[in-house]
């Protein structure tokens, strides 16, 4: 966008300063060669802001969506406990310092990956 903005100035000045070069007129030139410069400036100045604003929406966008994921995660902090062993690396990532495997027994519902086939003990 700005290498288009910049290109359509400088082709402008461009024949407006062979023109005055061509007629000798130098005041002109250095007139037009400092308004040239000024409009660039003033393009890149502007591509600047532009660009503070997008990174500060952005930003704030982001933020927001953090919080909101955040605020949910907290509503639903008591109801939902999660245990993952990942023996890739050997880490785990749990959210509750309660067995596993004997809360499993006790939970309304409880899952453990990977499973071959689904299995409902509710359903005959």
């Amino acid at each position: 966008m700005e290498k288009n903005s910049q290109n359509a100035v400088v082709q402008s000045y461009g024949e407006r300063l062979a023109e005055a070069e061509r007629l000798g007129k130098l005041e002109d030139v250095s007139r037009l060669q400092q308004e040239e410069n000024a409009h660039l400036d003033s393009i890149h100045n502007e591509i600047i802001k532009l660009y503070d604003l997008r990174k500060s929406q952005y930003i704030a966008y982001k933020d927001n969506e953090f919080a909101e994921v955040e605020a949910s995660l907290t509503a639903r902090s008591g109801a939902f406990h999660y245990y993952i062993e990942d023996p890739q690396n050997n880490s785990i990532y749990k959210n509750t310092e309660l067995d596993p495997k004997v809360e499993s027994k006790k939970a309304l519902y409880s899952i453990q990956l990977p499973q071959k086939y689904v299995k409902n003990t509710t359903l005959p």
